[in-house]
């Protein structure tokens, strides 16, 4: 699997690596030196962790006591390191990832969280979620069949295949980009008078 992270919650302190930024291979999978990376940034050992939220992406979601690697050689995982299988909780959605992530970002009681993405879990194209602080509710989702390319991802991916780059690996350059075009219905123009 590839693209492998961390990120660790404390209270209000929050820090997130990609295991690529410390492997230096890029698309690098697993996040063994992530999950290092992002604890010892906190302070914190693997033992004072309540929790560990483990979330996939493009496959079906395992069984609740399956093995979570850390490293995409398969040699080494949470329970290795003594994490117990009740501490482990595999999120039952990549695009729920996405929305609780919104949520957490934004200091609001309640979040409308619309999630656009190439592909989630099997079946995942485009989700809408009502997220508050004690329930994440999805309340759309469109399916896509597997003879389809996908959903607004998929034309992020193909543009950026017509800009010459990988639209499979490289589209979250583009979708990055689209936050630097002006609000719709404002011109630039319009835009440099203001």
């Amino acid at each position: 699997h590839i693209d492998g992270a961390a990120c660790v919650v404390a209270g209000c302190r929050v820090t997130a690596i990609a295991e690529e930024r410390i492997t230096r291979q890029k698309h690098a999978g697993g996040c063994f030196w992530a999950l290092q990376t992002a604890l010892a940034d906190l302070g914190l050992a693997i033992d004072e962790v309540d929790r560990f939220v483990v979330s996939t992406c493009g496959e079906a979601v395992p069984d609740r006591d399956a093995p979570v690697f850390l490293r995409p050689d398969g040699l080494w995982t949470l329970q290795d390191l003594g994490v117990k299988s009740s501490r482990i909780f595999w999120c039952p959605s990549h695009h729920l990832s996405h929305a609780l992530h919104g949520f957490h970002c934004l200091d609001r009681d309640q979040v409308l969280a619309c999630v656009f993405d190439y592909q989630g879990n099997v079946g995942e194209w485009n989700s809408v979620f009502w997220v508050d602080g004690t329930d994440a509710r999805r309340r759309r989702c469109d399916r896509i069949s597997s003879d389809c390319a996908g959903g607004l991802g998929a034309m992020y991916a193909a543009v950026t295949d017509a800009l010459g780059l990988n639209g499979a690996t490289q589209a979250g350059h583009t979708m990055a980009l689209a936050g630097f075009a002006p609000p719709l219905g404002l011109s630039p123009v319009l835009l440099d008078r203001t």
